[in-house]
């Protein structure tokens, strides 16, 4: 293999090893984090909370909560170095070798919805509501919980699962990064289990609903998952934190500290995440004392310290494991690892398929195999062709919204882009409005687009895509598919298809918060062509981007038609702001589209 093209597969070996890290390394930024700071300042709170009444602090004496549950004998414990330098190298191989091994949850709520539609025919396509999303919050979350309750049992239960679960319950002190002492087969049981328990209710759901019926959200979760992080990193901080007359039926810090600890009266017990009904009917349930119970944690064997190594943790549970498995069991283990190494060196004797996701850029064949492995979503991209004042050309609808959908389809996982719509209403032609009023503006009727997208969804559709989402990043062409959403989906159940408007990209929650929370005056925003516009094309195609008319200063030779035709301070745009704005929105999309599954 020549440099030329050695290159390109270290580059792209390097970014897939460097983005887990550079996530993990941000975890205080990352929403999807349990460490995300204000998770970690409500649990200090609560912290605070729990020492001053589970555990007779004196009044005032506050420095004692610091010197008692920031001592270096528990940050800097031997066990608690391990838990630094295992979540770094775990971050890695479980987003590289266990990430796609994962059971999705979108998948499996497709095929719930299957099997409701095989079982009952085309569903009554109703209209979501505020009830409908009450109901879906509440039940998503129940079986979720449960979910997550099945699957510790099992690793708790099965010999051979608990050799992985060891690594968990090995620590000997807990701080908030010990949540992630999880060994990559036990994150495995753990996150593909739940996707198993919530197919039936988001496959109902879906089954039931034109549109689609998201959950209500908190910090970007299931609100009540979302609301229960504000103290969930109490569980694994040793500070002592009950709910009082809730213990019986809500899993406090308390209950999880008594699952960790090295007594074999407390051995097993405490398994839920949040519901402490599973654990009451399972029998499972130890209810915490007013004051901490727990002497010592770890696995009371003795044996916590030759955990202390990245390595014994990572390669440790395969051994205890193997040593489990019978004669037959390992052959038939071997054989399947031989087999996977072979089919990995071995070339495929058709066409690479294509890494991109871009169905333009494949062939029908690729295409064809890319469905049948599981990408069966599509995302529809529009945009328009508007002026957009002197410094940005026509053509930022179309490049941002390219550049999202790419970002959205690969975030979001088995999902294609759609070749672009490049055209949206965005005035009037004959007498001349709105954008039309300056030359270069190209406008659709309504009922244009709408025909052009029925047909382009039709032809998705047979094609053999399942779920089709309109993405559409000009406000021209927002009503036309929602209009069109509603009058195609109930003909489209028929044929166990769903089409979705990602309506949360176009407008993720109001402007001034969003700019407000990336340290940008909304004063600054304007109308059209503006701060946002620009920064978000500065991120994606500075080319479009004319830097020395950015100043309203500029603009005096540009007053008819009428006016420049941009507004707001686009000269104070920047890239950084750009994306932090584009992944706002790209975020919004992909939790929209997922929640269309969960």
């Amino acid at each position: 293999m020549s440099a030329s093209e050695l290159q390109p597969q270290l580059v792209e070996w390097l970014e897939m090893l460097g983005k887990p890290l550079l996530r993990a390394g941000l975890f205080m930024f990352d929403q999807q984090s349990p460490l995300y700071l204000p998770y970690l300042v409500t649990s200090l709170l609560f912290g605070w909370l729990g020492w001053r009444y589970f555990e007779r602090a004196a009044p005032g004496a506050i420095q004692d909560f610091f010197a008692k549950h920031f001592s270096r004998a528990q940050w800097w414990h031997d066990s608690a170095r391990a838990d630094y330098r295992y979540y770094f190298v775990n971050a890695v191989v479980f987003t590289v070798l266990i990430g796609p091994l994962l059971l999705s949850a979108a998948w499996c709520a497709d095929r719930a919805r299957d099997l409701f539609q095989f079982g009952l025919g085309t569903g009554p396509a109703w209209t979501a509501g505020l009830g409908s999303r009450i109901a879906y919050t509440v039940l998503f979350f129940i079986a979720y919980d449960l979910g997550r309750w099945i699957a510790h049992s099992l690793l708790h239960e099965s010999k051979l699962l608990w050799e992985f679960h060891k690594v968990h319950h090995s620590a000997e002190v807990l701080t908030p990064v010990t949540a992630f002492r999880v060994h990559p087969i036990d994150l495995l049981v753990t996150v593909s289990v739940p996707a198993l328990t919530t197919a039936p209710i988001t496959g109902l759901f879906l089954y039931l609903y034109a549109d689609a019926v998201t959950a209500f959200s908190f910090l970007g979760l299931n609100f009540v998952i979302g609301l229960s992080g504000l103290i969930a990193n109490l569980k694994h901080w040793q500070v002592w934190f009950r709910y009082g007359p809730l213990d019986g039926w809500w899993i406090s810090p308390a209950h999880h500290q008594i699952h960790h600890s090295a007594d074999p009266r407390h051995w097993g017990k405490n398994r839920g995440f949040e519901l402490g009904c599973w654990d009451r009917w399972y029998g499972s349930l130890h209810i915490p004392t007013k004051h901490n119970e727990v002497t010592a944690m770890g696995l009371g064997d003795g044996t916590e310290p030759q955990w202390h190594s990245v390595r014994q943790m990572m390669l440790q549970p395969f051994v205890a494991a193997w040593k489990l498995l019978s004669r037959p069991a390992r052959a038939a283990t071997a054989a399947l690892l031989v087999t996977s190494l072979l089919m990995l060196a071995i070339p495929r004797a058709n066409a690479a398929e294509p890494a991109g996701v871009r169905i333009e850029d494949m062939t029908w064949p690729e295409l064809a195999a890319r469905i049948k492995a599981g990408a069966t979503t599509v995302l529809l991209p529009i945009g328009g062709i508007e002026q957009n004042g002197p410094a940005m050309a026509f053509a930022k609808h179309n490049r941002i919204v390219v550049a999202a959908a790419d970002a959205i389809a690969i975030e979001a996982g088995n999902t294609l882009v759609a070749p672009l719509v490049p055209f949206s209403p965005a005035g009037g032609i004959a007498p001349r409005s709105a954008h039309m009023q300056w030359p270069g503006t190209i406008s659709l009727r309504e009922s244009t687009l709408n025909a052009i997208l029925e047909d382009e969804v039709s032809s998705l559709a047979v094609a053999g895509f399942t779920r089709i989402a309109l993405l559409g990043d000009h406000g021209g062409s927002q009503p036309v598919q929602d209009a069109l959403v509603k009058r195609l989906n109930a003909t489209l159940a028929s044929r166990g298809v769903r089409l979705i408007s990602l309506n949360r990209y176009y407008e993720p929650a109001p402007l001034a918060d969003r700019l407000k929370a990336l340290g940008a005056d909304p004063a600054d925003a304007g109308d059209h062509a503006g701060l946002v516009d620009t920064s978000e094309l500065l991120s994606v195609a500075p080319d479009l981007i004319r830097s020395k008319l950015l100043s309203p200063e500029s603009w005096t030779p540009y007053q008819t038609p009428p006016g420049p035709g941009s507004s707001g301070r686009p000269d104070k745009a920047s890239a950084e702001l750009g994306r932090g704005l584009l992944k706002q929105r790209i975020d919004a999309a992909v939790q929209q589209l997922q929640a269309t599954t969960q």
